[in-house]
């Protein structure tokens, strides 16, 4: 967990300037569901680094939400599969959209790649149309209690059989699990977090722990803007920040 001043520099720096930060009050539910205020257990494989880095960054950002957040480290078979969220023994499992698509449809996985097939036989998985074309298709083959958001630009799943296709990091969890602002917390860290940012944490995890490098990577770059924070927030006041909640 992230210490208190440690979460204080947070939300005055990189989480409210770069919009991450979600209001301090939170909006009245009608139906509170036990599952949207129970602790959050995140999945990663217990010999992928990268994974867990991210599954840290995501636990570590839910707690500025007040909400309890936990890594849960398992075989590299089940941290990319929903079958772990489907027997309830994990909430959330950071996947990635090749891999989960050809995982889960993998007809639908052939056929992307087949349409994306260019007169040489290859296929190129960073081409912008392949990306959009295998979340899309990912998302539409997710079970209906399960969803996503939308996808990063970072990338993952290096040793995905499916390495023919993207493999945008995408955060799979039940629909019931998160709140409005929650939500919206999620969705904005998976916008953020770049491979350069996630190359450089995993690095330093190398040489402390997932834990420790991610609150490194939260606090020093709230400690680079946080000179900022007073002069913008004026701002942010008028244009709402990303992971900030629309006018009702």
């Amino acid at each position: 967990m992230i210490p208190i001043r440690a979460i204080s520099l947070l939300c005055a720096g990189v989480l409210s300037g770069a919009g991450l930060c979600a209001c301090a009050a939170q909006e009245p539910h009608g139906h509170i569901s036990p599952e949207s205020t129970r602790t959050v257990r995140i999945s990663a494989s217990e010999d992928d680094l990268t994974q867990q880095v991210l599954a840290e960054m995501y636990a570590q950002a839910l707690s500025l939400q007040e909400r309890d957040a936990e890594v849960v480290l398992v075989s590299r078979q089940r941290s990319h599969s929903l079958e772990s969220i489907n027997d309830a023994s994990t909430d959330f499992v950071v996947a990635c959209s090749g891999d989960l698509l050809a995982q889960i449809n993998p007809n639908s996985a052939e056929q992307v790649a087949a349409e994306a097939d260019d007169s040489s036989g290859v296929v190129d998985p960073n081409d912008d149309d392949l990306i959009v074309a295998t979340y899309e298709a990912a998302m539409a083959s997710l079970p209906t209690h399960i969803t996503s958001t939308d996808s990063s630009s970072a990338q993952g799943c290096t040793e995905s059989p499916a390495d023919s296709l993207p493999q945008s990091i995408m955060p799979v969890f039940r629909k019931s699990l998160f709140d409005r602002n929650e939500l919206k917390l999620v969705t904005d860290l998976t916008k953020v977090v770049t491979n350069e940012e996630l190359d450089r944490t995993v690095e330093k995890a190398q040489k402390t722990s997932a834990q420790q490098a991610v609150e490194a990577w939260f606090g020093s770059v709230s400690l680079a803007t946080n000179a900022d924070s007073q002069s913008n927030s004026k701002k942010n006041d008028t244009n709402k920040g990303i992971g900030e909640s629309p006018e009702k």
